[in-house]
């Protein structure tokens, strides 16, 4: 799996949960047929028959979306792959009470013209003889596990309440010859993709909210040090040494002091290290690395992370704006054509907090809009002017490069 597919991920299920439907299909029974249909059916077990149409892809999504639910043990599963029924097929009730389910799934996978596939799914109930909700993804091949791991995480919010994290992505650190490598992993550990491979070992390896950047703590050097790592281009950037962290992880202090222990339990090497190192601690780990945030931006934009900059009795105001705001710019720059400028508009509060902000004229690109906006929205609060004041609104014109 490669970086763009896990950056895939969070799409796949916006657009899973905006594709649900909830419309009921069409099928009804008599009484008598009901009340047959409904005896011995056990509703806390769910059924899986087999997809309808292609039968190897078919089989993959079961495969996978059954271990998913079995792993997570809040569904009991039952394989009812020998009855095929797809997603807008009548179901034959008879042979699904017969399987001792209380609900089952359904689903029908068709290639299209363009190579890509249509998958649908259907979750029906026995009780009341009803279809409880459908979804429908259009995907390529390459996705069908991302389709599994995000119809297990449907399944199981629709019959207990509690969403899945079947499409959650994971981060691990193995041992390779002499080599720590960091990757990104599907839930099931399947389709690793290295992020980063060091001589030295990396510890604490931590989403942040937004899931693009990983911190964690590496000792590649000779002063243990929290580094921010962008997945999606590669870029790192140190935050601060590891020692800060001590007293909210003492757990891991041997490990982030200097010199640091350089064997460190396989506990602290993938994202579940919180369960060793604290809550307390993960927090701490998240909040320092943010501190790289500036420079990774920076670098995206191709400027060097070693200018120094003015002292702020040196700025204008502008200036001193202008660097507050910038520093939140995250842009890759690489494929950019000109540098398009966009204006912002501000409303400032009298404590100098942003209570509003709107595009006031376009860049003409919607990416840099975009970029520059979110910018703005995560500049918490601005700085005063040289008579302790901040104008109630403020022009902002902003290109990409410097």
């Amino acid at each position: 799996m490669s970086l763009f597919r896990i950056d895939l991920t969070a799409m796949l299920m916006a657009l899973s949960l905006l594709g649900c439907s909830t419309a009921p299909l069409a099928g009804t029974m008599s009484a008598v047929g009901q009340q047959q249909a409904s005896a011995g059916a056990n509703s806390s077990r769910l059924g899986i028959g087999l997809f309808e149409g292609d039968a190897k892809t078919g089989a993959l999504v079961v495969d996978v979306l059954m271990q998913d639910l079995r792993r997570g043990a809040a569904v009991s599963v039952v394989d009812a792959t020998s009855i095929r029924l797809g997603a807008d097929t009548r179901p034959d009730w008879e042979s699904w009470r017969a399987a001792g389910v209380g609900t089952f799934l359904a689903g029908s996978i068709k290639q299209k013209p363009d190579g890509t596939f249509n998958v649908r799914a259907r979750l029906w109930s026995l009780d009341g003889f009803r279809d409880i909700a459908g979804m429908e993804w259009n995907v390529t091949s390459q996705d069908m596990r991302l389709v599994a791991h995000a119809l297990a995480d449907f399944v199981q919010e629709k019959l207990t309440g509690t969403p899945g994290q079947y499409s959650e992505r994971r981060i691990s650190v193995s041992r390779k010859d002499s080599r720590y490598v960091m990757s990104i992993t599907d839930s099931d550990g399947a389709g690793a993709q290295a992020a980063l491979a060091s001589p030295r070992p990396i510890l604490m390896p931590t989403w942040l909210s937004d899931k693009q950047f990983i911190a964690y703590v590496s000792l590649e050097t000779s002063v243990p040090t929290v580094w921010m790592h962008d997945v999606n281009t590669g870029m790192r950037a140190p935050a601060a040494a590891a020692m800060s962290l001590v007293g909210e992880c003492p757990a891991a202090t041997r490990f982030l002091s200097i010199p640091p222990e350089v064997n460190p339990p396989t506990e602290l090497l993938d994202d579940g290290w919180a369960s060793m190192g604290g809550a307390a601690c993960k927090g701490a780990l998240s909040a320092l690395a943010k501190q790289a945030e500036a420079n990774l931006a920076r670098q995206r934009l191709g400027i060097r992370t070693s200018i120094s900059p003015k002292p702020d009795n040196e700025m204008t105001y502008a200036e001193r704006v202008a660097r507050t705001v910038r520093r939140n710019v995250v842009f890759d720059t690489s494929s950019l054509i000109g540098n398009p400028e966009v204006v912002v508009r501000m409303k400032v509060s009298p404590d100098g907090f942003i209570a509003d902000s709107t595009v006031d004229k376009s860049s003409g690109l919607t990416e840099w809009d975009d970029a520059a906006l979110r910018a703005v929205r995560k500049t918490e609060r601005l700085p005063f002017d040289a008579n302790g004041k901040a104008p109630s609104v403020l022009i902002l014109h902003m290109r990409p490069l410097l």
